[in-house]
This record gives C-alpha cells, sequence and structure tokens, in this order.
C-alpha cells in the first residue's frame, strides 16, 4: 500500500508544476469559476480503512512558500518549543493549504 500511495503523490508533484506552469488554463486568482478535479483511483489497492489527503494551494499560498522555502525550522525536544531561522532579508510566514480528507471505501 506504501508503494501506491508513494506513487499517487510522485505522480501529483510531477504532474502540479506542470499543470500551474499554464496560467492561461487556471482560473484567475479570486474568480467565481467551479474548478472540478477528477482523479481515478484504483480502490483496491488501498486497504479498506485508508484515508486520501488533498491540499489545494493557491497562487499566493505558493508564492510564500517558494519565498521562505530557504528557512529552516528546528524542534528543540528539551524546551518543547520551535526556533525558525531564515536567511537575511527573509521573513517566514506559515502557510497553510486547504485540505480535504477522503475515505476510499
Amino acid at each position: 500500500m506504501k508503494k501506491y500511495v508513494c506513487s499517487l503523490f510522485v505522480l501529483f508533484f510531477i504532474l502540479a508544476p506542470l499543470v500551474l506552469d499554464c496560467d492561461h488554463l487556471l482560473p484567475q486568482a479570486y474568480s467565481q469559476e467551479v474548478v472540478t478535479f477528477v482523479v481515478p483511483i484504483s480502490v483496491e489497492k488501498f486497504s479498506q480503512d485508508a484515508v486520501i489527503r488533498v491540499r489545494l494551494w493557491n497562487e499566493e499560498q505558493l508564492k510564500m512558500n517558494e519565498k521562505t522555502s530557504a528557512c529552516a525550522v528546528s524542534y528543540n525536544m528539551q524546551t518543547k518549543t520551535e526556533e525558525v531561522r531564515c536567511p537575511a532579508g527573509v521573513e517566514y510566514s506559515e502557510v497553510v493549504p486547504e485540505e480535504f480528507m477522503f475515505s476510499v471505501e
């Protein structure tokens, strides 16, 4: 099962940049257009209790994620705190995409 999940995510990460480069195919930001994604999945390849997680990023989130990609986040086990370090001139901002979870059954 892990192999198929990994394949699905690798496929997504290969196709996403190709689609995102085609600005003329994407609806304008903040438009009222409805977008539908159809991803056929063979449910027999997953366990019955499997869940598929989908994250949707908008253009602004992708730009912020790229801008802060050189920042490093570390976690101190003793103090249970996170520390964020960024290169000079870069201010870190956490980006949280929309997330949807679907049962495979």
